[in-house]
């Protein structure tokens, strides 16, 4: 049980905030040394960062515009099949349009 309250509080808090006190612990003790409130501060909270963009991501983009009505799934493992056998010099063009997006923000 002790790992699993752990667990949620890793979650939720940032490695910055202070670790639990030790079950073992007397409650006199704990109580003087324990902060009040257990829960980081809203600043302290960690915003979800934005999925990654690659080249593939890209590709895989454009392939799915011009197959509006396919299935995604057989659309993704033909799109694998293809990036696998593509050149160096195919792949540098949706890779540095990946590059280009990420700092273009």
């Amino acid at each position: 049980m002790g790992n699993n309250k752990s667990a949620v509080k890793s979650a939720v808090c940032p490695s910055s905030c202070p670790p639990p006190k030790p079950a073992c612990c007397p409650a006199k003790k704990r109580a003087a040394t324990a902060p009040k409130a257990m829960a980081c501060p809203p600043k302290k909270r960690c915003k979800p960062k934005p999925p990654q963009v690659n080249g593939f991501i890209i590709f895989f983009l454009e392939v799915l515009k011009r197959n509006p009505n396919a299935c995604v799934v057989n659309i993704a493992k033909e799109a694998g099949k293809c990036w696998r056998n593509m050149t160096r010099a195919q792949r540098c063009v949706y890779i540095m349009r990946a590059k280009r997006r990420k700092y273009a923000k």
